[in-house]
């Protein structure tokens, strides 16, 4: 059957259209992965940040754990999708006046997000970021539904968890460039407790026992998953007097603490005092002198009531060597670029508690 100008038209550009689209390929990223490293020590140039949302807990590593942001990766290369980055934002109230998310969309990029799926200029966003998650409510997809020009120095960035974004371009639409901070390049292996109830006697008694038949490093390695439950008062009793030589045995491996451990460790101040307390003042005062920024931080991360029984054995020791310089120095990091808000407040804090040391 002969076919008309017009059907042949019609098919030409269909076979066009199917072309075109059979053209477009995806958009993927081999080199994000979700999984962040575990990071022990902190290098200068970086950060403690604690999320205080769950936009990206997908896993344990942003949800109730610090993540370590490094504040000097976009001095030597352009911010890339795919990278989670640190940034500033008033959007959801974050107490610090930051918050993190994940870059999709990059300047001049055309995306669009319909069904949950992500594309951009066409192409479809083929990674685990490029579609809503698992966690979402069911029959949520079209709240998300976008179709937007990014416009020029600014970037689409939201977390993981579509449906917990309080902050990011779900929120205030494309984020300038320049509100960008810096990336989240790992996390640090510690829990913040909001209650520490104490471990029972019988419990410490044969930790102690175990302990007794350990290497040194094995029992670095164990003790921090414990530690921020101790009552030093009920472990003294427990271990038949050996307190004294568990913090003696923790301040002569000081050095070899990671980042996580110390936040454990700045946990347990329970039931110490005495002879304990020289002791823990010299661990937690070594610290906060050897690295002054990441102490704020990590005392910060704690919140308020915790930070404040920490801080007065950090005044106590500072009281014994230079104080005036322990202040001014602790001063000076209230211009830094990177305090933020709530770490002013700790700064203020531990001033307040040296000066009383001062003049005593």
């Amino acid at each position: 059957m002969k076919k008309s100008g017009t059907t042949l038209l019609m098919m030409a550009l269909l076979g066009v259209t199917l072309s075109a689209c059979r053209s477009e390929p995806p958009i993927t990223d081999e080199h994000t992965k979700y999984d962040l490293p575990i990071v022990d020590k902190l290098a200068a140039g970086e950060r403690l940040h604690f999320i205080h949302n769950e936009s990206m807990a997908l896993s344990k590593q942003y949800l109730d754990v610090p993540v370590v942001v490094d504040l000097t990766e976009y001095s030597d290369r352009p911010i890339a999708r795919g990278d989670v980055v640190y940034f500033r934002t008033d959007a959801g109230n974050p107490s610090s006046g930051y918050d993190v998310a994940r870059v999709v969309g990059l300047p001049g990029e055309r995306i669009v997000i319909k069904n949950g799926r992500i594309s951009i200029d066409g192409h479809k966003l083929d990674t685990f970021y490029g579609h809503i998650s698992k966690a979402e409510p069911a029959n949520n997809n079209a709240v998300y539904d976008r179709d937007i020009v990014i416009p020029d120095k600014r970037f689409f960035m939201i977390g993981d968890v579509w449906f917990r974004n309080f902050s990011g371009s779900f929120i205030e639409g494309p984020i300038e460039g320049d509100r960008v901070k810096g990336k989240v390049v790992g996390w640090v292996k510690s829990h913040i407790e909001s209650t520490s109830p104490a471990l029972p006697a019988e419990y410490l008694k044969t930790l102690t026992d175990w302990y007794a038949k350990q290497t040194d490093q094995e029992k670095l390695k164990a003790i921090w998953e414990w530690l921020p439950f101790i009552d030093w008062n009920v472990y003294e009793e427990a271990s038949g007097n050996k307190t004294s030589e568990l913090l003696t045995f923790l301040y002569e491996y000081r050095g070899s603490i990671g980042e996580g451990e110390k936040i454990q460790l700045l946990q347990a101040t329970k039931g110490l005092d005495g002879a304990l307390s020289e002791t823990y003042s010299a661990i937690v005062g070594d610290w906060f002198l050897s690295d002054m920024p990441h102490m704020i931080q990590a005392l910060t991360i704690l919140g308020p009531e915790k930070a404040n029984s920490v801080i007065g054995y950090i005044a106590y020791h500072c009281s014994y060597g230079d104080i005036a310089k322990a202040m001014n120095d602790a001063n000076a990091s209230l211009q830094s670029d990177w305090i933020t808000p709530p770490e002013k407040t700790t700064v203020q804090a531990l001033m307040s508690a040296m000066k009383a040391h001062q003049s005593e």
